[in-house]
């Protein structure tokens, strides 16, 4: 049981229903249940649902996590893995501890330095992929202030700018539009310096409509968005940003062998 005190609460026949719609809900949402439920090692075969896909000729597989529940996940990509996982990187905002896989811990709603640092470590392990290798990401809300690498600013303004983004009731969408161009990590930069790898990747959404494009600013989803659409967001709520935007991750090239799930 997912509910910790389920035994106190569940006093009467219609509380036993709530408890159990919600216990089902928390079940079906669960990290490693979905992962381990989803993904299984078979010899020389990925089976991902029902897709199975053959690691004949890979060399290497990596996993690189990023977001709330990128931990665990990573932990349980690790028990289906096993031997066969080469090296790894989680950016999470929990902290904790992997068998292969490296764990830093950030910071949210608002990047830090550590964000930073963390981003740096996951763009040197990722270019330094070869084209026979494999690249699982996990990708989960959390992760559009997880992946900072600002060019031309700071994260201290990059933090300026969302407060100003929030405080003025700016859309996700419209607050995801601004980061994708804040950051030298997402709007499909993930899947740039993964190139020519083979990549899938693992999203769990946290947005309305499911819009991959838009859940964690899409690392590894070819953008459709431009810098022209994030300073119409800036501009609609008063910010005057002249400098910092950068244009996002958009040659067909990048995307042709990535696969988001």
């Amino acid at each position: 049981m997912r509910i910790n005190n389920y035994i106190e609460l569940a006093l009467t026949p219609t509380r036993k229903i709530a408890l159990a719609l919600i216990e089902a809900g928390l079940e079906a949402i669960d990290t490693q249940s979905v992962i381990k439920n989803n993904i299984v090692l078979k010899e020389k075969t990925l089976i991902v649902k029902s897709e199975a896909i053959s690691l004949a000729g890979i060399d290497r597989i990596f996993v690189v996590g990023v977001g709330k529940c990128a931990l665990e996940a990573a932990a349980a990509l690790e028990d289906v893995l096993g031997d066969s996982l080469t090296d790894g990187i989680v950016l999470d905002v929990h902290k904790g501890s992997l068998r292969k896989i490296k764990t830093f811990s950030g910071s949210h709603p608002m990047p830090t330095e550590e964000n930073v640092r963390a981003t740096k470590e996951i763009i040197n392990l990722l270019k330094e992929t070869k084209e026979n290798d494999l690249v699982l990401f996990v990708i989960s809300g959390g992760a559009s202030t997880l992946l900072c690498g600002p060019q031309g600013i700071t994260y201290i303004d990059e933090a300026n700018i969302l407060k100003s983004l929030f405080k003025s009731g700016a859309t996700i969408k419209e607050i995801n539009t601004v980061r994708k161009h804040l950051s030298l990590a997402r709007g499909g930069y993930l899947a740039k310096y993964v190139f020519p790898s083979r990549v899938i990747s693992f999203i769990f959404s946290d947005v309305v409509g499911d819009d991959l494009e838009m859940i964690a600013s899409g690392p590894t989803i070819k953008d459709t968005t431009t810098v022209e659409d994030a300073k119409a967001v800036l501009k609609k709520f008063g910010l005057n940003v002249t400098e910092g935007l950068i244009e996002t991750s958009k040659e067909d090239k990048f995307f042709e062998k990535v696969k988001n799930i």
